[in-house]
């Protein structure tokens, strides 16, 4: 639960434009990746919003989050 709420914090510090970027990389990978595929069939709330996904992802998948998407995590990878 904490590694979720800061990264909450560090979907703050991005930029509208990383945000949107964010975004943009993260939505087919939610088809496409496999661990991402994985977290979703057991457990559907990182798919409410791109916020509560990017927070899901820290959460869960750390480390093994796909690494395009690492960029999007300041102060925490």
């Amino acid at each position: 639960v904490i590694a979720h709420e800061q990264a909450h914090n560090s979907y703050a510090l991005l930029s509208q434009t990383e945000k949107d970027t964010f975004s943009a990389v993260y939505t087919p990978l939610k088809t496409t990746d496999p661990l991402i595929k994985l977290l979703y069939s057991i457990n559907t709330y990182g798919l409410v919003s791109d916020i509560e996904g990017h927070a899901e992802l820290y959460r869960y998948l750390n480390g093994k989050m796909p690494v395009e998407l690492k960029k999007f995590y300041p102060k925490l990878i």
